[in-house]
């Protein structure tokens, strides 16, 4: 058998080493394979000789200076190699198949009773214990029993002792088979049934109180459905009612979303009627301007117009319903007059739809101004 070898360039454990001559400095075939120069040793530089073939140690005087290495690698029988087994032996080549068709402890064996494979090594335990194997019987002698039924066996042979029925109550009896029915009698086994008798009330003890804690299971149970109950139909109450609060809003929301569709400026309504205004200037005689009534969300009625006039002259205001009946009808009103700075350049509250002269103020040339009603 050869030993591993350590190659000095990888370092590695391999059984293939070359060993330098005369500094038996050690390399594997695989690194060896990486040097182009063989004159000088690859562990310590010096100069060698040449480099001994692996086999070296089974009888192989093959060397690098009696030609290519490589192909002898190849062709060598005495080259030392693992047994492909994995049973850690290292081995010449030419002795391989052998050693895995004899030696090798790993080799699969068949066990002659089961016929199952085994390992080689393990064949001797494995019949020893095969339930296919054939023992003889100790009491009765019958041969050729199967390991695997010896049990059965037993249960029928006349000559195996066999435990008392009540073993498991407190009776070691053993005994054969002739005796076994003296032995069943009351007598012998009183304390075995006054045993038996104290281990059912133990049960019976334990069956209730299980029982017991089972009925309170099922009352906690009940309990927590009734509960998980109330709280989904609560839970299913407060859905419906969000539903009708949901609801409602978007109704409340497409009302509003109708009455922006005509809403004014700060948010008023319009209404159906309209309020018309006349003023006076020197440039255009009896300007009619017609404004909608708005209602305000604070319930006021209010409207708003602009004009610019063109030369300074007293301006004045009249107003008047183009219909009867209208919601400024009947209301007093105060009106503002700003120009562009918002600055309040005539007022005057308590006005009604009859009054005619509003109010007079100096107007500016090319001045803006605004207008604003709004009912009080």
């Amino acid at each position: 058998m050869s030993s591993m070898g350590i190659c000095s360039l990888c370092k590695s454990k391999c059984v293939d080493v070359w060993v330098t001559d005369p500094c038996r400095h050690e390399a594997c075939s695989k690194c060896l394979v990486s040097r182009d120069n063989l004159a000088s040793c690859f562990e310590c530089s010096n100069e060698i000789g040449f480099v001994s073939c692996p086999g070296s140690e089974h009888g192989c005087t093959f060397n690098t200076s009696q030609g290519p290495w490589k192909e002898h690698q190849v062709n060598c029988m005495r080259l030392p190699v693992e047994c492909p087994y994995k049973c850690q032996a290292i081995v010449e080549k030419r002795t391989l198949l052998s050693h895995m068709a004899a030696d090798c402890q790993l080799r699969l064996a068949t066990c002659q009773f089961c016929q199952d494979t085994v390992f080689h090594v393990e064949l001797d335990y494995h019949e020893e214990t095969c339930p296919e194997g054939p023992i003889s019987c100790p009491y009765c002698q019958k041969e050729n029993i199967k390991r695997g039924s010896l049990p059965e066996h037993a249960e029928n042979c006349s000559e195996t002792p066999k435990s008392c029925p009540l073993k498991e109550y407190g009776c070691t009896f053993l005994g054969l088979d002739i005796v076994m029915g003296e032995h069943l009698s009351v007598r012998n086994h009183v304390s075995c049934f006054l045993m038996l008798k104290k281990g059912l009330e133990q049960r019976d003890a334990e069956i209730a109180s299980l029982c017991s804690q089972l009925s309170a299971c099922k009352s906690d149970l009940d309990t927590l459905k009734n509960d998980m109950q109330e709280k989904s139909q609560k839970r299913d109450d407060e859905m419906s009612n969000l539903d009708d609060k949901l609801t409602g809003c978007k109704n409340d929301l497409d009302t509003l979303k109708n009455e922006i569709k005509d809403e004014a400026p700060d948010g008023a309504q319009l209404f159906d009627e309209k309020i018309t205004w006349a003023f006076v200037t020197p440039d255009v005689a009896n300007y009619v301007h017609t404004s909608p009534v708005y209602r305000q969300r604070s319930t006021k009625t209010s409207f708003c117009f602009t004009f610019t006039v063109s030369s300074t002259n007293t301006l004045t205001l009249n107003q008047h319903l183009l219909e009867a009946g209208t919601p400024a009808a009947g209301k007093t009103f105060a009106v503002t007059v700003t120009d562009r700075t918002k600055n309040v350049v005539a007022e005057k509250k308590g006005l009604t739809c009859a009054d005619q002269q509003v109010l007079n103020w100096t107007a500016t040339q090319s001045t803006f101004y605004a207008v604003t009603c709004v009912q009080k």
